[in-house]
Parts: C-alpha cells; structure tokens; sequence
C-alpha cells in the first residue's frame, strides 16, 4: 500500500495531507508514505513523485489525500473516491490523477476566494480532519494487511 500525501505545510488549509503524513509516518505504518511536513508533495515535485510512485508502486493500492474546497456545508468533512484524485483542480491546477481511491479533507468554501479559504482554514477543522483522516487510513491499512495475511494461510 501506497500513501501520497498532497499539499505543502507554508498554507494552513494545504498543509492537511502533509499532517497525515506526519501522523501515519509516527504511527509506524505498514505502507509506504509519501508527502510529509519535512518533504511535501507541491505542485512543483508533483510530476517527480508521480512518475516514481507509478514506476516503482505499479502493482500496490495508492490512496492520495488531499484537502479540498466544497460547499460551505460540508466544511469538515472527508469525501473518498473511487479514482484517485486531481491536486490543485480548486484553485485551477491541471495535474495527473493519482491513486485507487482519494480522500479529501474539506477545509474551505468552494465560493469564496481559494487562496483566502485555504490560508484562513480554522486550526479545529484542520486538526479534526488530520485525526479523523489518519485513523481511517490506520484502519484501511490493518484490514489490508490482515487480509494479505489471511490469503497466506
């Protein structure tokens, strides 16, 4: 299992998936993590982890996280899809699609200025999303490498 981690630690909002980073590399994981506070995944890099997590990661289960703008509504809450993700496609990035599934933070309002709602992200939402977020990806983790373990036998 692959984790990719979007989004840089110098933006409040952004510095959502770097957070899980941190938390799952702490947690001791059984995956590889990438996209950390100390080495993000930005816009810049994207293309470079990119091309390494599909060259070296082709046959693993990539789940990429990322935080999100939405409806006012849904401020804090977590959306799973079923194809990967497309970072930076709030605030008119154009990069590759990444991962199995993804899972995104919700941390600002799709219609107020992007850059203002991800600099002004509340410290309780983000934090929230960042336990929330981990435990989740802790457990998809266990129930995969339970079931790896289980077809072994």
């Amino acid at each position: 299992m692959v984790i990719c981690c979007i989004g840089t630690p110098k933006v409040k909002g952004d510095s959502l998936a770097p957070k899980i980073g941190d938390e799952l590399i702490k947690s001791n994981i059984n995956a590889f993590v990438y996209g950390t506070s100390q080495y993000p995944i930005t816009a810049i890099n994207y293309m470079t982890f990119y091309n390494h997590i599909i060259t070296c990661h082709k046959n693993d289960f990539v789940i990429a996280v990322d935080c999100a703008l939405g409806n006012k509504t849904e401020i804090g809450s977590i959306k799973i899809t079923k194809r990967g993700i497309c970072p930076g496609k709030a605030i008119g990035k154009t990069l590759n699609s990444i991962g199995n599934i993804g899972i995104l933070g919700q941390v600002g309002d799709i219609e107020k200025q992007p850059f203002d709602e991800l600099r002004n992200t509340p410290s309780v939402v983000l934090d929230n999303l960042v336990s929330k977020i981990t435990s989740l990806i802790i457990s998809l983790s266990d129930s995969v490498y339970l079931n790896k373990k289980n077809q072994k036998i």
